[in-house]
């Protein structure tokens, strides 16, 4: 980052402690109270701007994306500081009862072997201006909604970000945008086909109009139509709503055009916009104590004239789930960002997008643990970081076969197996793998054990002077 030397020492400093100490708090990330104070100066002074902190981190992803197949994951997820928090500027979150943030990062993955590269954008905003809305009824509003134009919505972010996204990650060669139904504006989907010319994948979440079908038709009675034309099982993890359980998952596609929204007065849009629509529903012969079966519609750009078309295009959208496990390190089982002691909008904003590039060296752990291929150990950690992580290698592994790590040592594998050995994990591979909160625990101790590898290897590299 570059705005003078004296400030990016503290950026470095401040990242490097948050590596190390996994915590947002200045007073936990500072050794006496002048480094507390310096930091909050940091963070506040207004030459440190988000721009500048979005560039340093996304110009690393830039570097490694040439040439590569690229998912561009994006998702919100809210920040709450809780109730009266007295942070200056601060707006609503959840029900608007706490105050908070919002943040919404774009994460880029392989979509070939599904490396994660880091941050391509994200956006921080909060909902202060919703004020304005107040006193008005419902129908009001849709009127109003219905008359503003989408730049000047909020959900104008699920396209603004990608069109940031696209300058950072523009060496590649190609990109396909992958959201949750939030994402499903008309507007956006045509605007990545026609202006941005990259694809998207977006869970449906509008049931609109086909063109071409009868009257009135629909995708979803459109699909109807259509007669499942293949089936496979998979195994489905627990979850809070669903048993771990075998599924038998059936799946049918349909090329269709959906029609323009007829609320929508933008003569510059495109009256229809053809894409691909993939169904998968969970056989109700598998479904375990009447609990959801799965059921996605999925609208792609991409071409889908196969089976294997079809599930390709389905696995990319389960790898949606990653930017999941993000805001969960970045939460109360990771960073605790929620936790953060700081008093105005702006400084949160800026340490939030600190600890979301804090949070995503973890994920890119968690990632390549469950890879095919090798990833590059230098993608996340520095040449003195690998030199110290082939020194404790040998130290965490066992007499037998399987208690060895089974990775070359330039495999971001290695070093996941060692952070996870440092956590306590077995290191038996017939066993669970490690997590995200065990390799964020892991990481933990490996700063703490660097950080004396460095002072160690300082101390000799003087006294053989």
């Amino acid at each position: 980052m570059v705005v003078e030397k004296r400030l990016d020492f503290q950026y470095s400093r401040l990242v490097s402690e948050m590596e190390t100490k996994r915590s947002v708090v200045l007073k936990h990330l500072s050794s006496n109270r002048n480094e507390e104070i310096s930091f909050g100066r940091f963070l506040r002074n207004p030459r440190v701007s988000m721009h500048t902190i979005l560039s340093e981190i996304t110009s690393k992803t830039s570097q490694m994306v040439k040439s590569k197949s690229l998912l561009l994951i994006e998702d919100s997820t809210e920040l709450s500081f809780g109730l009266d928090s007295q942070i200056k500027n601060i707006g609503k979150v959840g029900t608007g009862k706490e105050d908070g943030l919002y943040s919404h990062p774009v994460v880029v993955l392989d979509s070939q072997e599904q490396h994660c590269y880091g941050l391509a954008h994200c956006h921080i905003y909060n909902q202060n201006h919703k004020n304005k809305d107040a006193g008005y009824s419902l129908k009001e509003r849709i009127r109003l909604n219905n008359h503003t134009p989408f730049d000047q919505k909020d959900s104008y972010r699920w396209l603004s970000s990608i069109i940031e996204a696209k300058k950072v990650c523009q060496s590649s060669a190609s990109m396909t945008v992958v959201a949750d139904r939030e994402a499903d504006i008309y507007e956006a989907l045509e605007y990545f086909i026609e202006k941005l010319s990259i694809d998207f994948l977006i869970r449906m979440r509008v049931d609109r109009p086909v063109v071409g079908e009868g009257e009135n038709q629909k995708i979803v009675d459109t699909l109807a139509k259509v007669a499942y034309q293949k089936s496979y099982k998979i195994m489905l993890p627990a979850t809070d709503k669903r048993s771990k359980h075998e599924a038998q998952l059936m799946v049918k596609w349909k090329e269709m055009s959906i029609k323009k929204p007829k609320n929508n007065n933008d003569k510059t849009i495109a009256s229809s916009i053809k894409i691909n629509v993939i169904q998968v529903s969970e056989n109700p012969d598998t479904v375990v104590n009447n609990e959801d079966s799965i059921h996605w519609i999925l609208l792609t750009s991409h071409p889908v004239e196969s089976f294997e078309d079809a599930y390709q295009i389905i696995q990319w959208y389960t790898w949606r789930w990653f930017i999941e496990q993000l805001f969960r390190l970045l939460k109360s089982q990771g960073l605790n960002m929620e936790h953060s002691t700081l008093t105005t909008y702006e400084s949160l904003s800026k340490l939030s997008l600190l600890a979301l590039d804090v949070a995503i060296k973890i994920l890119q752990l968690v990632i390549a643990k469950d890879v095919a291929n090798p990833t590059d150990i230098t993608n996340v950690f520095s040449e003195d970081e690998v030199e110290f992580i082939k020194i404790l290698a040998p130290t965490l592994e066992g007499k037998t076969d399987k208690l060895k790590n089974p990775y070359k040592n330039d495999d971001l594998r290695f070093a996941v197996w060692v952070i996870a050995r440092l956590a306590g994990w077995s290191g038996y591979q017939k066993q669970s793998p490690p997590g995200p909160i065990t390799l964020h625990r892991g990481m933990v101790i490996f700063k703490q054990l660097f950080r004396g590898f460095i002072i160690t290897k300082s101390i000799c590299q003087k006294t053989s002077l």
